[in-house]
């Protein structure tokens, strides 16, 4: 069995139609490691995920469920970092978009970094996106390494953390929004936290939950606030 034991943390926002075969995936796919929990972060679901959510933290132990009433995946992820319960955090998305081999690249690496960065930018990576996502993605991370100097070419994708290096800073985050990956990883590198990007591969072709051009104008209006 895999010594590894960690926490995994999910937003998720009207998936009734997934999460129950996601969260049945997830738990075969993990049986392999020593322990783990399943945070799902639902940030403001209107459908029944939340009744669905409820029951699958019945029927499986390794399975939590947490209610955000107000829209925001940032505030989802905000409390559930605040929750995990293990040192080691994985941030995934529900739909399997981005392939489980990051899960096993990135646990190990996390006993030499504080932030492990899953990238569809980076050699080896594979972004299949539709090419309206892919565009939208490649602008964002040039204005955030432009504006900021972050220096990471994929702040929008999945992420493993050290809990006691990003919990404190992670409260800080005020973006309620998807740019809290990126106020997260600015924070962090003023903290002077390890960071590193390792390649992933990337299938999403589902229809976007968010307006795409809506989110992305709320991230510009959230940086030009930072900036000030």
């Amino acid at each position: 069995m895999n010594k590894f034991r960690f926490s995994v943390i999910i937003p998720i926002y009207n998936e009734e139609s997934v999460v129950e075969k996601s969260i049945r995936r997830f738990t075969e796919l993990f049986k392999k490691y020593a322990d783990y929990e399943i945070i799902l972060g639902d940030n403001g679901s209107t459908d029944s995920t939340p009744e669905k959510c409820r029951s699958l933290a019945k029927r499986f132990k390794h399975v939590k469920y947490i209610r955000i009433e107000e829209k925001g995946i940032g505030l989802a992820l905000k409390e559930m970092i605040r929750r995990a319960r293990f040192e080691n955090i994985i941030f995934l998305p529900i739909d399997f978009s981005v392939n489980m081999k990051f899960i096993d690249e990135a646990l190990p690496l996390l006993s030499r970094y504080d932030i492990i960065v899953g990238s569809k930018r980076v050699k080896g990576a594979v972004d299949d996106r539709p090419l309206d996502r892919r565009l939208i993605t490649l602008i964002l991370n040039l204005l955030v390494n432009t504006v900021f100097g972050l220096d990471i070419k994929d702040t929008q994708c999945v992420k493993a953390f050290k809990k006691s290096k990003i919990k404190r800073i992670s409260q800080k985050v005020g973006s309620k929004n998807a740019f809290f990956d990126v106020e997260l990883l600015l924070l962090a590198k003023r903290s002077r936290l390890k960071m590193i990007e390792i390649p992933v591969i990337c299938h999403d072709h589902r229809k976007s939950k968010f307006n795409i051009l809506r989110e992305f104008f709320k991230i510009i209006f959230r940086m030009a606030e930072l900036y000030r």
